[in-house]
């Protein structure tokens, strides 16, 4: 990141401009086709969003668990009627969140950012941004630049894999590059971008996972030194 840094005040250009640039040397490709590429990849999140919002009955997975994005999302409307504006949002954000998860869970098309199981963070804030906030398209697209700049440094640097660092590899990740996406859409300065995501990220350190039909590792591992003894 401070390399990024160097090189945005060296050129003086908005770090959106210098990854633009960046993309066009890596691929080859005109500016336009890689802002329909993010296009399409923004549409296959909008798209999730809403199919998991629709959708009701129970997610697949043998845990008998009901979805329940469309009922929070019904209640985020009934807050925002009571003037309850505050918690209305934060319904909203959660529905969008957890419509995209259900989604992942159920096995449907849900853009990986930056993987499967923290899928539903960056579709959540740019449906937020552009429904609710009125965020331009093309201002949406470049944030998205950012978030994917922000995930790329932490995957190069560390891991987005929760098999290696548990869940703050993959949510933290995630919500290091939404902190950035709001940021910029904001209209924040690229310092201050860079701390939201670091910011977000240190507030999920030492996040981990119960990756198995919810039994944690550790029950896991009691029950296998169990059997282990038995056995022998």
């Amino acid at each position: 990141m401070a390399e990024l840094e160097k090189i945005v005040a060296w050129e003086h250009l908005p770090v959106e401009k210098v990854l633009l640039d960046n993309e066009i040397a890596l691929t080859g490709d005109s500016e336009t086709a890689i802002y329909q590429r993010i296009a399409d990849i923004m549409e296959v999140m909008h798209q999730s969003v809403l199919r998991g919002l629709a959708a009701e009955g129970i997610l697949p997975g043998g845990l008998n668990v009901s979805r329940r994005a469309k009922g929070m999302y019904e209640k985020s409307l009934q807050l925002a009627q009571q003037n309850r504006y505050a918690d209305a949002l934060f319904a909203k954000l959660n529905a969008y969140a957890l419509a995209v998860s259900e989604e992942n869970a159920a096995g449907q098309m849900v853009v990986t950012a930056p993987t499967n199981g923290a899928a539903g963070i960056i579709p959540a804030c740019l449906e937020y941004l552009r429904c609710d906030c009125a965020i331009p398209e093309r201002t949406l697209q470049n944030g998205l630049l950012i978030a994917a700049m922000v995930g790329f440094i932490i995957k190069d640097n560390a891991s987005i894999s929760g098999a290696e660092l548990g869940c703050q590899a993959e949510v933290g990740s995630a919500a290091a590059m939404a902190a950035a996406l709001f940021s910029y859409c904001n209209g924040l300065s690229f310092s201050r971008i860079v701390a939201a995501a670091e910011i977000a990220m240190e507030h999920h350190l030492g996040m981990t996972c119960d990756p198995i039909k919810g039994i944690s590792t550790n029950t896991l591992h009691r029950a296998q030194r169990q059997r282990s003894h038995q056995s022998l």
